[in-house]
């Protein structure tokens, strides 16, 4: 199923009341969680019941890579991985430069608990190379190569 979206539904008795669940899934199991889970059901009003049996629901929680819940731009994967909701367009992942007087260029981002990131570069937009890897925090500043004839350099931030 979506990872921020409806797990399954629920049926009730007596009346047989069908009910939605949304739960997100991805941020409770991981999101390379594959697998099924049992889940069971209370009713919760005035007439307060038995728990039901355990019901098996198999969840996906990996985004499916080419949507776009929110219509952002950014695929849920993409907001899943930069810790943005997919379900809410105003809450996108967030990529910015600035230069320093030094000569130094801080990248601040977008970051999800527990993920590690790597910043990349590349002069050609198809070859990338690694600047540095494994970054657990919000923020880093590296000392841009001085290339010869002025070469444009590009960068990426991509989650590991």
């Amino acid at each position: 199923g979506n990872p921020a979206g409806t797990a399954g539904t629920l049926s009730t008795q007596p009346g047989g009341q069908t009910h939605s669940l949304v739960w997100n899934a991805a941020q409770n199991l991981g999101l390379s969680f594959t697998g099924t889970v049992l889940l069971r059901a209370q009713a919760t009003d005035f007439e307060t019941g038995n728990w039901s049996e355990p019901m098996p629901y198999t969840v996906n929680a990996s985004p499916d890579p080419g949507s776009d819940s929110d219509g952002d731009g950014f695929s849920d994967a993409t907001e899943a991985a930069f810790g943005t909701n997919p379900n809410i367009p105003g809450s996108a992942p967030l990529f910015q430069s600035n230069w320093n007087p030094d000569g130094s260029l801080t990248f601040t981002w977008s970051k999800a608990a527990g993920r590690n990131y790597r910043l990349q570069s590349s002069t050609n937009l198809q070859t990338w190379a690694d600047v540095q890897i494994g970054l657990a925090t919000s923020t880093v500043t590296i000392f841009v190569p001085v290339g010869s004839g002025g070469t444009r350099r590009y960068y990426r931030m991509m989650a590991e």
